[in-house]
């Protein structure tokens, strides 16, 4: 058994022995979504390629074919909100594959006031996470595992916190590249100084499965996710359901309906077309958000993301919108840089 599978088995016991069952600080590491994830629903993707997008969430997905690659996401977030990631990947021939990651989020300017409403001027926000992401060939070429080890630090006017976290992944994929599944563990760990020096803080832990799939000759290919198995309920009672006018109670749902509905929000399915060589169509239906944040009376798009992209002599430049309201929807872009394809002799 060589040093690497030894490495890799450590690291997936440790994340099984220290997973903690939820929490929300430190929430903003998910927000770092490449635009081909944010078009297909938000959530880890298994794809069998070289996108460097997707090994932030995935870092499993990390190839030799990724050496020398460089990526920049920005995302136009609500009001004045604006974050985004670079990120750079090497291989190394008896290491494995490396990826180094940054991303931050401003908040903009936020006006300070006191108990009563007065004003007194105002303060910014921001957060910064450093990655480093492994991933490595583990028994043969079709089956992967990676980590990645990540350090947050968040600045909310004069308060400051900073945390560790990890994110453990494994991908099998066949050998024709039609089928592919990733096991995550995403977000194990918490603060090492929370806001207040009090206390202590877990990251938003999460458990997921990915799946890829690719039907023979067919211009399309399908992602599925299965997200927070660590949770079953995720639903709950909403407080403005409608009012049963004899008994004056809100109306809940029906066990079996609260139990599929709870069911789809574990579930995110996305499709991908390529209509000709080198040209992307992308689009998802996250049920889970769309039931969260929708407006029953007028649900508009609420949870679905859609996106395109295209790829040419090393770029690859992707756009993407995700609804998360019926009056507006955030802006990605993603520019993927083969720096390889400079250094071919012409």
């Amino acid at each position: 058994m060589n040093r690497s599978f030894k490495t890799a088995c450590f690291l997936l016991c440790c994340s099984f022995t220290f997973a903690q069952s939820g929490g929300a600080s430190f929430s903003f590491v998910d927000m770092g979504l490449s635009a081909r994830v944010a078009s297909l629903g938000g959530e880890a993707i298994t794809a069998a390629d070289n996108d460097m997008g997707n090994v932030l969430f995935n870092p499993s997905l990390l190839n030799a074919q990724m050496h020398n690659n460089l990526s920049f996401s920005f995302v136009n977030y609500f009001s004045g909100i604006n974050y985004g990631t670079v990120s750079y990947a090497r291989n190394f021939k008896h290491v494995g594959n490396l990826a180094f990651h940054i991303q931050y989020a401003n908040y903009g300017s936020i006006i300070v006031t006191d108990v009563m409403g007065g004003e007194h001027g105002s303060a910014t926000a921001n957060d910064i996470v450093l990655v480093s992401g492994w991933g490595k060939n583990i028994i043969d070429s079709q089956f992967t595992l990676g980590a990645n080890l990540k350090l947050m630090f968040s600045q909310i006017h004069n308060y400051f916190g900073m945390a560790l976290g990890v994110d453990v992944s494994a991908t099998y994929t066949l050998a024709n590249r039609m089928f592919a599944a990733s096991l995550l563990l995403r977000n194990i760990g918490g603060s090492l100084k929370s806001y207040t020096g009090d206390g202590f803080d877990w990251m938003p832990f999460e458990i997921s499965i990915a799946l890829y799939g690719k039907i023979p000759h067919a211009p399309f290919r399908i992602f599925f996710e299965i997200t927070n198995l660590q949770k079953w309920k995720l639903n709950y009672d909403n407080p403005y359901a409608q009012i049963d006018m004899e008994t004056g109670e809100r109306i809940k749902m029906s066990k079996t309906k609260s139990f599929f509905d709870n069911l789809a929000r574990h579930l995110v399915l996305g499709v991908e077309v390529i209509p000709y060589k080198h040209i992307y169509l992308r689009a998802a239906y996250n049920y889970n958000r769309g039931a969260d944040l929708v407006n029953s009376d007028k649900p508009g798009m609420v949870g679905f993301s859609w996106g395109a992209g295209f790829n040419i002599r090393g770029f690859d430049l992707s756009y993407a919108r995700s609804s998360f309201y019926r009056l507006g929807s955030p802006n990605y872009i993603t520019l993927n840089v083969n720096l390889n394809s400079f250094n071919k002799k012409r």
